[in-house]
């Protein structure tokens, strides 16, 4: 048995291994990182994921049935933790689980020092661009009974002082924010939408590039909850995107509260989940 790094020479013997999304990343150079295991020299598993920031993000690992309970698992994940400390990239290893209710996958990542982090808000999900149409006319029915978008605007509209502002807001809310902050420079600000009346932050939806460098919902925060509002600024943010990304095949999102999850099963019920999150700390020796 060996691991080789999967790259355009050997990607289509690894193809099969891969889930859509991380076989997308690494051929369209979307800085995902890939590693194969081979058997009599047969493709038998792969493993793939993406740094970010102090964390590693594995997004996909799959090995053959037929090659299952034979160690090839652990051999990429060992792999991939001397890559890690190699290259100081990051410090810590945060699994992707597609299905986290698989009692032998949390059973194996437990017997490898993995923690499952319950602590809600750090799961990741994708869902293709074709479905966005469907979820924008749920949305565009309801936000038709009831116009109720004034405040609404593109956080490219505001002032550096006025974004200034809207982050202490958030912060006196304790909202959700991405890494970078609301104004960070990742931020993609033609695509962010908030709402504020009368000087007042009453919510949010922040885009940006933070997973697999694909349009991304990186916070959505609506104050008390409000259903409308929260309609009416999705609405605007994923029209945006549909309508000057048409070139992108998916929208992510991070679920970075309790709440953002809920969000996520009640208005992009066909979103998968591609992250849900096991951690270790990886040891510089």
């Amino acid at each position: 048995m060996s691991v080789v790094l999967i790259d355009q020479q050997n990607q289509e013997a690894f193809k099969k291994l891969l889930t859509r999304e991380a076989f997308y990343g690494m051929t369209e150079k979307k800085n995902v990182f890939c590693l194969g295991a081979v058997c009599d020299d047969v493709a038998v598993g792969a493993l793939a994921g993406y740094p970010d920031g102090d964390i590693f993000r594995v997004i996909s690992l799959f090995i053959a049935p037929s090659y299952r309970r034979k160690g090839f698992a652990t051999e990429l994940i060992n792999e991939l933790q001397e890559d890690l400390i190699d290259e100081a990239r990051t410090l810590s290893i945060r699994f992707a689980v597609t299905d986290p209710d698989t009692e032998s996958l949390c059973e194996f990542f437990e017997s490898l020092g993995f923690i499952r982090d319950d602590r809600g808000g750090k799961d990741t999900y994708i869902v293709e661009m074709s479905e966005i149409s469907q979820v924008l006319e749920a949305f565009r029915e309801q936000i038709e009974k009831k116009h109720e978008n004034a405040g609404l605007c593109r956080l490219c509209e505001l002032s550096t002082k006025d974004i200034k502002v809207v982050e202490n807001q958030a912060a006196e809310h304790r909202a959700p924010v991405p890494g970078s902050g609301i104004g960070g420079k990742d931020i993609e600000k033609d695509y962010s939408y908030l709402m504020i009346r009368g000087g007042a932050l009453e919510g949010y939806c922040i885009i940006d590039r933070s997973i697999l460098d694909l349009p991304t919902i990186a916070a959505v925060w609506v104050n008390k909850n409000n259903p409308l509002i929260t309609a009416h600024i999705l609405y605007r943010a994923l029209c945006r995107v549909r309508d000057f990304m048409p070139q992108e095949p998916y929208i992510a999102m991070n679920a970075v509260t309790e709440g953002s999850v809920s969000l996520v099963k009640k208005y992009l019920p066909r979103a998968v989940g591609i992250s849900y999150t096991y951690f270790r700390t990886i040891e510089r020796s």
